[in-house]
């Protein structure tokens, strides 16, 4: 019986739109530490958490990349959403597990 912590990596502000034939890219702006391809997000909108899931995709302009530092701009694209909106804040995380203490 495994126990899995959370590891923050980095936050991100939505701050455009972009419909494309997959569906709708989020615009962020990474704030703080950085996004990871892969890794799941949690999507915080007005101080409430929304909607968990994980980045399917990450570009910068047109460029498929792995991680994007803060300071950045980047598209985040997430095959189960579609509901951004402008000022949603992406947390970046992941799962790791918990040592056992006894």
């Amino acid at each position: 019986d495994v126990n899995y912590k959370k590891r923050i990596w980095g936050y991100a502000e939505v701050r455009n739109l972009f419909i494309v034939n997959k569906g709708v890219v989020a615009g962020c702006f990474v704030k703080d530490g950085k996004l990871k391809k892969n890794f799941y997000f949690q999507l915080k909108r007005s101080d409430k958490y929304l909607y968990n899931g994980l980045i399917n995709s990450l570009k910068v302009l047109k460029t498929d990349v792995d991680e994007v530092d803060v300071n950045n701009e980047c598209g985040v694209m997430c095959q189960d959403y579609n509901s951004w909106k402008i000022q949603d804040i992406l947390e970046c995380y992941d799962l790791y597990p918990e040592e056992k203490t006894l």
